[in-house]
């Protein structure tokens, strides 16, 4: 839903740079990773993955979505 939000939003405006959409949905993609794979699963028994999880949320998605 935040995906055609934004990309509707980035159609409608001239010279909205396809790089800043790009950075957008990878860090949508890496929400996703985070949050709706099997490391979701495997963070609940091991320490480290659940850490793992952490750095995709706070490391990678959040400067990925801000820059988009």
């Amino acid at each position: 839903m935040a995906a055609v939000v934004y990309l509707r939003g980035a159609r409608a405006r001239p010279g909205w740079p396809a790089w800043r959409a790009a950075l957008f949905l990878l860090g949508l993609a890496s929400l996703i990773a985070a949050l709706a794979s099997p490391i979701d699963a495997i963070a609940l028994q091991l320490f480290s993955v659940h850490m793992v999880q952490h750095m995709l949320l706070l490391v990678v998605a959040t400067p990925l979505l801000l820059a988009g």
